[in-house]
């Protein structure tokens, strides 16, 4: 087994690497793919000046955040100031974005509060579907995404999400 084998976020090269590290011949794409989506991961950060045409930041950022916020139906907030990520932590598993989606409103939100004019993705594809539409209604430029087919249909569907989100039902138990 390689020593310090850092990941890449390109699939193939993950799973090419995941594949050198196991002892099977064969790795179960489908598998990793479906725990990769349990795991609903999202990262959005300032592009300024101080940022390459990538988008990749020319400073560092600060290794533990300043604060940890948690936001009323999401996830956890990790906040850096200029960067905040999130991730699905206890709800692990969860088969719904409702959370995922409340919590990248609420990130759009905060750094268009802060002066963002311009922001990076890194994460999950839906969240990054979601935050450029987010990111449309503060008039907030995207540096590492282009809208597709699938966040139009998105943009057509969320009035009708949005109105079953505020539709609460219960379970006796």
């Amino acid at each position: 087994m390689k020593e310090d084998v850092g990941f890449d976020l390109n699939l193939d090269e993950l799973f090419a690497q995941l594949a050198e590290m196991t002892q099977s011949s064969e790795i179960n794409q489908q598998a990793y793919l479906y725990l990769l989506l349990l795991w609903s991961y999202f990262e959005v950060s300032i592009v300024n000046d101080d940022t390459a045409e990538d988008g990749t930041a020319s400073g560092t950022t600060a290794f533990m955040p300043s604060r940890i916020l948690q936001i009323e139906q999401g996830f956890q907030i990790f906040d850096y100031g200029t960067h905040l990520k999130t991730a699905a932590g206890k709800y692990y598993g969860s088969y719904t974005t409702g959370r995922l989606l409340n919590t990248v409103r609420e990130m759009v939100k905060l750094l268009s509060e802060r002066g963002a004019k311009k922001l990076k993705f890194v994460g999950l594809e839906a969240a990054k579907r979601f935050a450029c539409l987010e990111c449309e209604k503060y008039k907030i430029k995207v540096a590492n995404f282009t809208p597709d087919s699938k966040t139009q249909r998105l943009r057509n569907r969320l009035p009708r999400l949005d109105s079953l989100r505020n539709n609460v039902y219960t379970v006796s138990k």
